[in-house]
């Protein structure tokens, strides 16, 4: 029979239809199931058969939605995990970092040069007492197996390779040392040891060698440049020194030279300006003869050329242009042959006289003494003259 209800046909209803309330609690089992493994997405859809069936809720338990309620709790606790295991991944990067950087800084960047350090270069030599090149003589000396090409002190200087320089490369690393050590000379700056010099003359010496030569870079603190300094300086130090007082000497003999020179012209002039002040020796003689014959006549008239001849106070010319000779130097022979020179040899042996004293002697000599003089001179000239 059919029922009519609004419009609405309803159909009578067989053993095999499902109530709604076995619906919702076939539903609800797989609501359950789905939970278990995506709760997300189980949660999403018992909030959707929630909102079709109205009537539902009313029936079964609350157990049913546990699952959908945990949901937020399990995520933050795999939060949570995930920091932790972060923090501990940073840790161990920041450890492992550390340790290369100080493993890389242990790895020497030339693993090729043998002599690092000096105590390396100190132990490789302990047990060698002598070693000969065999490209070299035996008998040649450091200089002319260095203008060969050959190292024979500074062997410890490597290229890049750990292979020696050669000895033109020496030669060149300590030609430049030795113009430091003549730049800081100039400043002052000479030691007599290299433990007193100052720290900013070894900062000079230390960078220009290693800017210079790259040899020098692959050491340690600096240990070859400073090698070199301890072979090289003293020697260099002497020579500088004895160079300084040498230019001194010359320079004081310089000036006592244009001394001697400015007296010689002065004495020149002052004996050319007598010369031209002086009278006529022929008028000497008439002013004499003049004066004699006024002193033989009577005595009014000698009193009366006696009052004109009266001097005035004023200087004669003689006086007043008297040049002041020079003292005459000591006298000091040369190394020349002739007789005088070999007369004045002997005789500054026992007299300290000047120049002049010895004129005096040597004009005065018997003509006898000055022959044995003049021989001995022949035969030095003789022995000068004859070919070794």
């Amino acid at each position: 029979m059919d029922h009519h209800d609004n419009g609405w046909t309803t159909q009578p209803s067989t053993q095999n239809d499902c109530s709604p309330l076995d619906n919702a609690s076939h539903e609800h089992n797989h609501l359950r199931a789905l939970s278990a493994v995506t709760p997300p997405e189980s949660a999403s859809r018992a909030s959707t058969f929630s909102s079709f069936r109205g009537s539902v809720p009313s029936y079964g338990s609350q157990n049913a939605w546990s699952s959908a309620d945990s949901f937020p709790s399990n995520a933050g606790r795999e939060n949570t995990e995930l920091m932790k295991q972060n923090q501990l991944l940073s840790t161990k990067l920041d450890t492992l970092s550390k340790a290369y950087e100080i493993l890389a800084n242990r790895i020497p960047e030339n693993p090729n040069v043998k002599y690092w350090t000096r105590q390396e270069w100190s132990a490789a030599n302990a047990d060698r007492v002598v070693e000969l090149d065999g490209a070299a003589n035996p008998g040649t000396r450091g200089r002319t197996r260095a203008a060969q090409g050959i190292n024979v002190n500074m062997k410890y200087l490597e290229d890049r390779e750990g292979r020696p320089v050669n000895g033109h490369i020496a030669s060149d690393i300590r030609r430049h040392a030795r113009a430091i050590f003549v730049g800081l000379a100039h400043k002052g700056c000479v030691f007599t040891s290299r433990t007193e010099a100052d720290y900013n003359s070894l900062k000079t010496y230390y960078g220009e060698m290693a800017e210079c030569f790259e040899e020098l870079r692959f050491c340690a603190n600096d240990w070859k440049a400073e090698m070199i300094a301890l072979d090289i300086y003293r020697t260099w130090r002497e020579q500088w020194q004895k160079k300084q007082k040498k230019s001194n000497k010359d320079t004081v003999k310089t000036e006592v030279s244009d001394i001697n020179m400015d007296e010689s012209i002065e004495s020149d002039l002052e004996g050319s300006f007598k010369r031209a002040t002086d009278p006529m020796p022929a008028e000497e003689q008439q002013a004499t003869k003049k004066m004699k014959s006024v002193a033989t006549h009577s005595q009014p008239l000698q009193a009366t050329t006696a009052n004109f001849l009266q001097p005035t106070g004023m200087l004669q010319p003689q006086q007043a242009f008297q040049p002041v000779l020079p003292k005459s130097r000591r006298m000091r022979p040369t190394k020349s042959v002739t007789a005088r020179n070999l007369c004045a040899i002997e005789w500054c042996k026992v007299n300290k006289g000047t120049a002049d004293d010895f004129n005096n002697y040597w004009n005065g000599l018997p003509k006898e003494e000055k022959e044995i003089y003049e021989a001995q001179s022949k035969e030095r000239s003789a022995q000068e003259n004859t070919p070794a």
